[in-house]
């Protein structure tokens, strides 16, 4: 057990963390190369730039709230779906019992009855 829990650390160390300061001197290293050329373009890439994940977060949460409509809706046509098909099994057994029924009664009318 304790060797599972070196290996998620390890991979948090080593995919997480790596990402993050990349995440991190990335729009500071793209300010600081712009506003070199560009002052007031670099300074608005640097607002902009943090921006982008906050964006994608509500698109995502607008999606998510989308999706969740459209999975209930699925969901109650899976469950009518399946209380359908259960109930047309439901239904061949009664039709069964009743032909069986029938033949029972067509075939030996007499079974019942006292020959005289």
């Amino acid at each position: 057990m304790a060797g599972e829990g070196v290996e998620q650390l390890q991979t948090y160390f080593g995919r997480y963390l790596s990402q993050f300061f990349y995440a991190l001197l990335a729009p500071l290293t793209l300010f600081l190369i712009l506003s070199r050329i560009e002052l007031q373009t670099a300074l608005l890439l640097l607002l902009a730039v943090p921006l982008i994940p906050i964006v994608i977060m509500l698109v995502m949460l607008v999606a998510k709230k989308l999706l969740g409509h459209y999975f209930a809706i699925y969901y109650g046509l899976g469950d009518s779906f399946l209380e359908k098909l259960q109930g047309m099994t439901t239904f061949e057994k009664f039709i069964r019992r009743i032909r069986s029924r029938r033949r029972i009664w067509t075939e030996k009318p007499n079974v019942f009855v006292k020959s005289p």
